[in-house]
């Protein structure tokens, strides 16, 4: 039996659908991408629709989806050069890009998943069998976002304690350079009435009176 904290842990990692997640459909086919949109409406992703990979490229520098879904064979840029591009700007563990295709030959699933693919799906569409892989990957990206935002912040805390730290280091150093110039004073002051003292006293042994003893008479 699962405890209270481990349960919480497991639902902060996942991700609930309709969550207004936002996905990319990339296809040359107007009706391979209606009935990609039509499958995420339902399962309450948010979608936006591309025919052709220079399209979501410029996208992609204005704006980073949950997720993208990419056909393999396209006219002009492949989906696997679009692939290629979308990981320069891309992370693989926070931006899961599922490929789409209705090729047999497993090469170009292989080459993809060498070019940084998270998952594929094959042609004709299955509903389910889709919503499964978005769910999974959606989770994970969830999942190494919150590690990062936790690896980030601790940076940030161990950081500031280094500030701190040199802060009083730096004050402790100014207290002890004050302390030594008082000390310093305080020894030449010392040594300035000691002079002073010992010049009284060798003019006070130079009077007759000092000589003698004797006192004069009046």
């Amino acid at each position: 039996r699962q405890g209270g904290g481990a349960r919480r842990a497991r639902m902060k990692m996942q991700t609930p659908r309709g969550s207004n997640q936002l996905i990319f459909i990339v296809d040359d086919e107007a009706f391979n991408r209606d009935i990609a949109a039509r499958h995420l409406k339902k399962m309450g992703y948010r979608s936006k629709e591309f025919e052709d990979g220079a399209a979501v490229l410029k996208a992609l520098k204005s704006q980073t989806p949950d997720m993208i879904l990419l056909d393999i064979h396209m006219p002009g840029m492949s989906g696997l050069e679009v692939l290629s591009a979308a990981r320069q700007s891309t992370s693989k563990g926070e931006t899961p890009i599922l490929m789409v295709t209705a090729d047999s030959n497993p090469d170009s699933v292989v080459q993809a998943f060498e070019l940084g693919a998270n998952d594929y799906v094959t042609k004709p569409i299955d509903s389910r069998t889709l919503g499964a892989r978005i769910d999974t990957h959606l989770q994970l990206s969830a999942a190494t976002k919150q590690i990062r935002a936790f690896a980030e912040g601790a940076e940030k805390i161990v950081a500031e304690q280094e500030i701190d730290l040199q802060k009083r280091n730096d004050d402790l150093v100014r207290e002890i350079r004050l302390r030594m110039a008082v000390e310093a004073e305080l020894r030449e002051a010392k040594r300035r009435a000691e002079e002073e003292n010992k010049g009284k006293s060798g003019i006070m042994a130079q009077t007759p009176q000092a000589k003698t003893g004797v006192l004069p008479i009046s």
